[in-house]
């Protein structure tokens, strides 16, 4: 057996001269609590000793790594931070509790940098719907061009096709054909005089009772010295697919805000004509 003695060192002022350890160490020569590195198990303390026991009440520097496999309670907060691995660091102050989740309002950056969300949310920008409705906006008791909806074109646009839908009904007809047309202007709510000033991309003359369609799908190249293309603007067609019609080309400004006017027309007071609909999608 070796011949060993239990020294105790209770006070800062203690000298302990000389230690003589013929095995070595095999835990840790602590001093003071706050100074504690690691504490001694019970199957390394000597026999008959009591090894030290958590809780400590004062304060452990860990130079190592700490494995907790319970629960951490914390009573009195994160005064600093808990960390993991350095790029996933977490501030105590946005540390979760059990079961917590993060609240909008809460997350800050830069959705652009967020390169995975990004490219999927440009992805669902392919077809961006620009307009729709189906509220039904009928017209009578006048011969004027008026008004059905104004769309404005995104001054973003570029290399893309605009491609719309104009669903009407012609309930009466009068002396004439009524007429559906689309055309091209700069003001938001234009007047009267602005609609028919305005350039036409299309129109279509109704020669029966019941619903008709006017479909168009128009190229357009943005910038500055953009252009639109539409089919023959004189052509009384209601859709642009499977005619052979040539294509005019109409120059515009897409930096500066244009928008697409959609009319009706009837050719005497007693016919009316109702609009069931329009949707107007930019693809690109």
């Amino acid at each position: 057996m070796p011949n060993w003695k239990r020294v105790i060192v209770s006070g800062s002022d203690a000298i302990l001269t000389s230690v003589i350890a013929t095995a070595g160490f095999t835990g840790s020569l602590q001093g003071t609590a706050s100074y504690a590195t690691q504490a001694l198990s019970a199957s390394y303390a000597p026999a008959g000793a009591v090894a030290p026991t958590f809780p400590y009440t004062g304060s452990a520097i860990i130079s190592g790594s700490l494995t907790v496999t319970g629960s951490l309670n914390v009573s009195a907060g994160f005064t600093g931070s808990l960390q993991g691995t350095a790029s996933y660091a977490v501030s105590a102050s946005y540390a979760l509790n059990g079961g917590g989740s993060a609240a909008w309002g809460g997350i800050t950056g830069t959705l652009s940098t967020q390169t995975d969300l990004q490219t999927e949310l440009t992805a669902k920008q392919n077809k961006l719907i620009l307009f729709c409705t189906s509220s039904v906006t009928t017209v009578t008791g006048s011969t004027s061009e008026t008004l059905i909806a104004s769309v404005a074109i995104p001054t973003t646009i570029n290399n893309a096709m605009l491609r719309s839908s104009f669903i009407v009904r012609s309930v009466t007809l009068g002396a004439g054909a009524p007429r559906t047309r689309i055309r091209i202007g700069t003001v938001a709510s234009p007047t009267l005089v602005q609609i028919t000033a305005a350039t036409s991309l299309g129109t279509n003359a109704i020669g029966s009772l019941g619903m008709v369609s006017m479909y168009r799908t128009m190229p357009v190249i943005g910038g500055v010295s953009g252009s639109i293309k539409a089919i023959a603007i004189g052509s009384n067609v209601n859709a642009d697919y499977g005619t052979t019609a040539a294509f005019d080309i109409v120059s515009r400004d897409f930096t500066t805000q244009q928008y697409l006017y959609y009319t009706i027309a009837n050719t005497t007071l007693a016919g009316q004509t109702d609009c069931y609909g329009i949707l107007v999608e930019n693809i690109q």
